[in-house]
Parts: C-alpha cells; sequence; structure tokens
C-alpha cells in the first residue's frame, strides 16, 4: 500500500489519515458549473433575448385603423350632414364636399395601438421582459451539486 508511517502515527501520505480526499471535479465545495445553462440563466426562446415580442394587437405595426372614419381619414362633416349643402348654399365649413377630417385620428386614418401605445412590440411574458429565463436544472444558481462526490466535497481515499 501507500501509507507511509510519520513519526510513528500510521497516517496515510494521501489523505493524512483522515481516509478522505478532496474531490477534485468540484475542488472540494461540492458543487459544480451548471452545464445546462450560463450563469444560471438561458436566452430566452420566445422573444430571441430581446425582451419584446410583436404585439398581438396590431401584429408589429403599431398603429390601428381608425375606427371612427374606418381608415378613410374623413367623416361626414358636422355641420351639413355629409350633404356639403347648408341650406341652399355650399356648406362653409366643408366648402361644399360634405367631409371633414376625423377628430379621432386627425385625418391619418389610423390610430396609435394601445395595446403597444404605437410601439408594435410588448413585453415578453416568457421572460418578463428581461431577454433571459432562469435556468430549470440549477434554478437559477449555475452551479449543481457534484455528481462526482454528490455535493460532500470529499471522497473516500483509495490508498487507505
Amino acid at each position: 500500500t501507500l501509507q507511509e508511517t510519520e513519526g510513528g502515527n500510521g497516517s496515510c501520505s494521501t489523505c493524512g489519515g483522515t481516509g478522505e480526499v478532496e474531490c477534485r471535479n468540484c475542488s472540494g465545495d461540492g458543487e459544480e458549473t451548471c452545464d445546462d445553462c450560463y450563469g444560471g440563466s438561458n436566452s430566452c426562446r420566445n422573444c430571441d433575448s430581446t425582451g419584446g415580442v410583436e404585439c398581438y394587437n396590431c401584429e408589429g405595426e403599431g398603429t390601428l385603423e381608425c375606427g371612427e372614419c374606418d381608415g378613410e381619414g374623413q367623416v361626414d362633416c358636422e355641420e351639413c350632414g355629409g350633404s356639403g349643402e347648408d341650406g341652399d348654399e355650399e356648406c362653409s365649413y366643408c366648402s361644399g364636399s360634405g367631409k371633414q377630417n376625423c377628430s379621432d385620428c386627425d385625418g391619418d386614418g389610423k390610430k396609435d395601438c394601445s395595446v403597444c401605445d404605437g410601439d408594435g412590440s410588448t413585453e415578453c411574458e416568457e421572460c418578463d421582459g428581461g431577454g433571459d429565463i432562469e435556468c430549470s436544472t440549477c434554478y437559477g444558481d449555475g452551479e449543481v451539486e457534484c455528481y462526482n462526490c454528490e455535493g460532500e466535497g470529499t471522497l473516500e481515499c483509495d490508498d487507505c
């Protein structure tokens, strides 16, 4: 055997007589780096780690067709009811066109989406907008119990 006697105490030169050696896999701390993640988290696949996803309401456009004017930007004139006439004369409010700019969309025909406030994207629900998801193996710790020593940090000395 590799046992040596040092000063008559009969201790092993490998373990110093303790019967245990430090686990080389985890350097004695009982944990090793999780192989399933990077520092406790993984990139969110739902949003490609951007933290945002396309708005479901406007499909990423940021705007929606105005419901008041059906996207036309114009509505019937309030003064003449769309006739273009005020009695026997041309309506002075719409200059006889019978139309006026829609007050809801200012004549644009589109309004900012109320879900994404015109941005076109919303916060990813998978990662709460952070872009990363906690690792399900190490629960965000970044380390797991050492498989070699089962988290003890030591192994039985093979030389004793």
